[in-house]
């Protein structure tokens, strides 16, 4: 049996915001300009001043508070294309099945209120209430 052992060392540079979305892009302009390997976001506006700073550095997003494909980030679910992938579980298509399994779940629900953000980027609500309905 043989067994290879890799040493390998990993630097992670971090940036807060601090709240200021201004700042995001100026972040974004670093990370480009210390050549990291990969940024990783969290949240929507961070994942849009990265793909803005950068098309060759591959970007993934934990979360994005919006449709990934609805707002431009990739070119669809199936096949993101571009440096950029990620997770997000509030996209118009997974409507439906939200309710789907909610019905599974607790079967005596006739009545349900859907609330969102008025603000929120991404233009998702109007796709997302009118798959809900159908």
């Amino acid at each position: 049996m043989r067994v290879l052992l890799v040493s390998v060392t990993v630097a992670i540079e971090y940036r807060w915001a601090e709240g200021h979305n201004e700042r995001l892009a100026e972040i974004a302009a670093e990370f480009v300009r210390l050549k990291v390997d990969v940024i990783v976001t969290h949240s929507t506006a961070p994942v849009i001043a990265a793909k803005q700073a950068t098309s060759p550095i591959p970007i993934v997003f934990a979360s994005v508070a919006a449709d990934p494909v609805g707002i431009g980030l990739v070119a669809s679910l199936a096949r993101p294309g571009g440096n950029i992938t990620g997770i997000s579980s509030l996209t118009a298509e997974l409507a439906g099945k939200r309710l789907e399994i909610l019905r599974e779940l607790i079967p005596f629900v006739h009545r349900l209120a859907i609330m969102t953000h008025a603000d929120a980027p991404g233009r998702w609500r109007l796709p997302t209430l009118r798959d809900a309905r159908a």
